[in-house]
Formats: C-alpha cells, sequence, structure tokens
C-alpha cells in the first residue's frame, strides 16, 4: 500500500480460489473500488463453486457407473469361473470314481486271470493223465489182443457149410503147407467183427482168430509177409495182426512214409506196436513217433530230402544238421 485511500496488489498475487485463474492482474485501485470488486467477487464465488461442483459430481457419477458396470462384468465373469470350477470338480470326482472303479476292475480281472490259469494248468494236468490213461488202455487192448490174427476179405457165405476155425485152418493148409504140416495150431476163439451182422454192409465182416501162443502168430505173420500174398480159395485176402482202433491208426499214419521207404529200398517195417524201423546207411533204425524221425532225419540230407513232404520238413542249403521242424 503506497497511497492513502488506495489499494495496490502485488504483480505476482494471483486471484482468490473462486477467480478465474486466467483473469488479468487487477490494476491498482482506490480503496472503495478494490472493496467493490471483493464484494462482487465474493458474489460470484459460489455460483462459480456450484458449476464446478456439478461439474465433479457428474464425473464422479459417470466413473461410478463404469465402475459399477466394471464390478457387474466381473460378477459375471466369477460367476462363469465358479460355475467351470463346479463343472472341473464334478468331473474330477468323476474320474476319481472312475478311477476307484478301473483299480477295482483290475483287481478283479488280476484273480481271474489267476484262476483261468490255474484252471488252465489244471486242464493241462487233466488232459496229460486223460492221455496217459488212453495210452495206458490202449497198452491193455494191445496186450489183450496180441495174440490174435485178423482175416480179412472171407465172404460170410463161408460159414454155411464150415466153422471160422476150419476156415483158417483151411488158409494156413493153402498158403502155409509147411506150417500146417510143423505147427501144433491151436485156437482159444474165433469170431466175426464186429459181432452183429449188417446187411447194408458192403464188405464182409473181419474174422478174429486168438492162438493159444504169440510166438504161433509171429510165424504165421512172417510167413505172411515173406509171401507177400495170401489166398482163400485162390481170392485174395488179408491176414494181418489185430490192434486196438488207435493202435492200428497210428499205424495207419506212418503209410505215407513207409511207401517212400519202400520205394527207396529202404526196407521199412512196422514194429509192434507202432514203432516205424528201416535200414538207413547199414544200420537199423527205429522211431516211435514222427518227431523222433524228424530229428534224425535233418542230419540226413538224402533221408531228409526224401521226407521232406511228408514230414514237413523245410530244407536249408546252408545248415542241413539244423532244421525248422513243424508238426504232422
Amino acid at each position: 500500500m503506497t497511497k492513502q485511500g488506495s489499494l495496490t496488489l502485488p504483480k505476482n498475487h494471483t486471484s482468490s480460489p473462486a477467480m478465474d485463474p486466467n483473469q488479468e492482474e487487477i490494476p491498482d485501485l482506490p480503496e472503495k473500488e478494490f472493496r467493490r470488486l471483493v464484494i462482487k467477487l465474493i458474489r460470484e464465488a459460489p455460483e462459480k463453486g456450484e458449476a464446478q461442483c456439478k461439474e465433479i459430481q457428474k464425473m464422479i457419477q459417470e466413473v461410478k457407473g463404469e465402475i459399477f458396470k466394471e464390478i457387474d462384468s466381473l460378477k459375471k465373469k466369477q460367476s462363469k469361473i465358479q460355475e467351470t470350477l463346479d463343472t472341473l470338480l464334478e468331473m474330477w470326482n468323476a474320474l476319481e470314481s472312475l478311477s476307484n472303479r478301473i483299480e477295482q476292475v483290475e483287481e478283479r480281472n488280476s484273480e481271474l486271470e489267476d484262476k483261468v490259469f490255474e484252471l488252465t494248468q489244471s486242464n493241462k494236468d487233466k488232459e496229460k493223465r486223460i492221455r496217459k490213461y488212453e495210452q495206458s488202455l490202449q497198452e491193455v487192448w494191445d496186450y489183450v489182443k496180441w495174440p490174435n490174427l485178423r482175416i480179412i476179405s472171407v465172404p460170410e457165405e463161408e460159414e454155411k457149410s464150415k466153422s471160422l476155425e476150419n476156415i483158417f485152418g483151411g488158409i494156413i493148409e493153402e498158403n502155409f503147407p509147411s506150417l500146417a504140416r510143423d505147427l501144433d495150431i491151436q485156437i482159444q476163439e474165433a469170431q466175426r467183427t464186429p459181432g452183429k451182422f449188417i446187411t447194408k454192409r458192403s464188405s464182409p465182416r473181419h474174422i478174429v482168430i486168438r492162438l493159444s501162443k504169440v510166438k504161433m502168430k509171429e510165424r504165421i505173420l512172417r510167413a505172411v509177409r515173406q509171401k507177400h500174398q495170401v489166398t482163400y480159395k485162390g481170392k485174395p485176402i488179408r491176414l494181418t495182426a489185430d490192434f486196438s482202433a488207435e493202435t492200428l491208426q497210428a499205424r495207419r499214419d506212418w503209410g505215407p512214409i513207409f511207401s517212400l521207404l519202400k520205394q527207396n529200398n529202404y526196407q521199412p517195417r512196422i514194429l509192434y506196436p507202432v514203432k516205424l524201423s528201416f535200414i538207413n546207411e547199414g544200420k537199423i533204425q527205429s522211431f516211435s513217433d514222427k518227431q523222433m524221425l524228424r530229428e534224425f532225419a535233418t542230419t540226413k540230407p538224402p533221408l531228409q530230402e526224401l521226407l521232406k513232404g511228408a514230414l514237413n520238413l523245410e530244407t536249408n542249403p546252408g545248415n542241413t544238421s539244423k532244421q525248422n521242424l513243424f508238426k504232422a
């Protein structure tokens, strides 16, 4: 303040908060005018402040609206996330339950596999015992039939005038007169087989002759092999050993191999009850089954080549001693 009755504001002094900050500096005014100006500014301040407050409130409301929108959006997202979490939890529980059931099933399967293995092993043991019993029964039947001879192709009508014993005696006299003179052939039993006559049968039933001694039977069969052809009243018949059905089938199984060996001068024979015998490289060899013959044939290239079809052998030119063998 420089003069009495007037008021001078500093040049850098700004207006009150209610004044426009862009307003120009107030020039030196008399005190009276200054007071008027202050009163005017005071009167105008509330109006400007109210406008600014309304503007601020509007901005606050807009911000609040945006915030509420964001909150609603977050709530929706949170709800979806919660639903997803609930679904995942249900899936987890279902998977856990399924996993437990799978474990139970696996345990059950393991128990069943053990039982199947036990049953399989038991069945194998039973099959072995059955085969053993069948083999024992076969051996018993072959033993019972050991002294027997079987005559094939003698007509049924011959029994009208002769007994079976007389028919057999006539066959011996016709084919082996020396045996008829030298041997005291004793017949224990003679019968047709099967026992019941069937009119529709195309061939006559076989005659089974039971001799008192096995040696007698063997001498007759040896004479049959030497003669090659046996007849009755001039017609061809067959005179063979009598075997059980199983042994007879096993002997027949040697047939193709027997024929090949015979055609190539190996001098094969079927020994009692089902052994195959032949001469190879000057030595007599005998085999009770085809597997034994396979193993032997793989060590003898000429024999292997001869029997490869009958025994299902695979030849290997690089190593004939080791072959892949297959079951007949």
